[in-house]
């Protein structure tokens, strides 16, 4: 029902569009701001050159692409060309001296070369301290910094070797620029060259300007990362082209209620099928689960990039099935777990079920009153309702019996459906369950196991009824115990998570 494919193709598409876009970008600056169409020529060559060299030493360190690794390539595309431009500036300089094209290339990367070495290393000292975090900020971003930092060494060796070369070739071909004068890119660079020499002007002028220009600007600055700080949150969601509809069902919910219940939410949604309805976008493919233990549907969208409008139409055609509500999400790119992708978990765990169910109560009441807009999702359930058969041993008649308490528990299991007690297999064969099971035909009713038959060490048959009671009462789905020993949760007896699409403080 779901393909990963398209949205990895779709994210690496995008990745390498903005490469390309961003090395346009560069090119086309350079060429305002440099105003000669050599120059320009000369430096953009250090970004292919660098974004090949990466591959080969990304190759060599045992690392592949991915959006990760190229996301970290289209960051570092602006950083390739400065290296170059200090380089090539400074070659120009000696060029306008008099010099050779030979010895201004070498002279002017000579003068430079240690300046741009330190601002390469600098550059390299903030991300590479990346790749030996070992926890999870370092599994996401290590391609980036891996990345970044080998573009940036290789532009170094670039800007002090091929930049050289190519403008004592390029310029011993002409003596004269052979960019076209006065045309629109060119006077644009002028101008805006003129007015950030103006700024500078003003700010060196005099120690008072110096200061108001500090104070000023760092005013701005800190002003407008205030008033424009995103949200912030742990990982992105993406765009993925799914959603996942988590249905809480009320106790006791029959097979036939849970099909019918399926039956009922892919009629509710016909209308949405393979099309756009009433300008909400259409549901392309779409699959329901009504199990025992978990009922959920997922959707994906006709249109790759608006799956997330698929959200509110769940919501509104979940929650008015009677008797039932869920949660409906986007499935995050970082997700690991259903529905558990953008999710604050609260665990309530105690020795006492009852005030445990009643704190779970009071905290989805509170949450539903200061979070209207949250999505809660308790699990297993805050309602102790649900049907359970309970078989409480007699102790003392077990004992006399000649069997343990343990031992009544798996002849139950061997009378209701079986008890696993081993395995088997054949070589080159799968392995197979050896299933121990006092007949063939299961037990269907709780009265019918209550009058099957053990038999004892001794060899005696006595009936189930005679070790225990049987007790009709209710109950929850799950309970967590600890292991070693008292009420503490392996795993959270009831995990009560709730998830808000929108970003709130605790």
């Amino acid at each position: 029902m779901y393909d990963q494919r398209p949205y990895i193709r779709g994210a690496i598409d995008l990745v390498q569009w903005d490469i390309v876009v961003g090395g346009a970008l560069a090119v086309a600056v350079l060429l305002v701001f440099l105003q000669s169409v050599t120059a320009t020529l000369v430096i953009a060559t250090a970004i292919p050159i660098s974004i090949i060299g990466t591959f080969i030493l990304m190759d060599l360190l045992g690392r592949n692409l991915n959006v990760i690794s190229l996301a970290g390539i289209s960051f570092a595309v602006g950083i390739l060309v400065d290296n170059a431009i200090v380089v090539l500036e400074n070659i120009d300089r000696h060029r306008n001296m008099g010099k050779s094209p030979f010895d201004a290339a070498y002279d002017g990367a000579k003068e430079v070369w240690g300046a741009i070495l330190n601002t390469t290393v600098s550059t390299v000292a903030v991300f590479l301290p990346v790749v030996f975090v070992k926890e999870e900020a370092g599994q996401l971003f290590e391609d980036i910094a891996i990345a970044v930092s080998c573009s940036v060494l290789i532009s170094l060796f670039v800007s002090v070797s091929v930049i050289p070369m190519l403008s004592q070739r390029l310029f011993s071909l002409s003596k004269t620029d052979i960019n076209p004068k006065n045309n629109i890119l060119t006077n644009t660079g002028r101008r805006l060259a003129d007015i950030i020499m103006a700024m500078v002007s003003f700010s060196v002028r005099d120690r008072k300007t110096s200061i108001f220009t500090i104070f000023s600007l760092t005013a701005v600055s800190m002003s407008v990362a205030y008033l424009l700080l995103p949200k912030m949150e742990y990982l992105p969601q993406g765009n993925r082209n799914l959603i996942i509809n988590i249905l809480i069902p009320p106790p006791g919910l029959s097979y036939e209620e849970r099909m019918e219940t399926g039956n009922r939410l892919f009629a509710d949604l016909k209308p949405h099928f393979k099309k756009e309805a009433d300008g909400e976008v259409g549901i392309k493919n779409m699959f329901y689960v009504g199990a025992e233990t978990i009922m959920l549907s997922g959707a994906i969208s006709t249109h790759e990039q608006r799956a997330g409008e698929l959200v509110p139409v769940f919501m509104k055609t979940v929650n008015d099935i009677p008797g039932i509500f869920g949660v409906s999400s986007q499935a995050g790119i970082f997700q690991t777990r259903m529905g558990r992708g953008r999710t604050i978990e609260v665990d309530i765990s105690g020795d006492d079920l009852n005030r445990v169910i009643q704190a779970a109560g009071a905290m989805f009441g509170t949450i539903k009153k200061e979070i209207p807009e949250a999505q809660i999702r308790p699990v297993p359930s805050i309602e102790l309702l649900y049907p359970e058969i309970r078989f409480d041993p007699d102790r003392e008649r077990i004992k006399a019996a000649g069997l343990t308490t343990a031992d009544f528990g798996l002849s139950i299991d061997v009378l209701m459906d079986g008890r696993k007690i081993g395995d088997f297999k054949q070589e080159g064969e799968k392995k197979i369950d050896l299933i121990l099971k006092a007949s063939d035909k299961d037990v269907s009713t709780p009265e019918e196991l209550y009058s099957k038959t053990l038999v004892t060490p001794g060899g005696k048959l006595v009936p189930v009824s005679s070790l225990s009671s049987l007790e009709r009462t209710y109950g929850i789905t799950e309970i967590g115990t600890w292991r070693g020993g008292g009420p503490y949760p392996s795993r959270s007896p009831l995990p009560f998570p709730y998830q808000s699409r929108r970003r709130w403080r605790s």
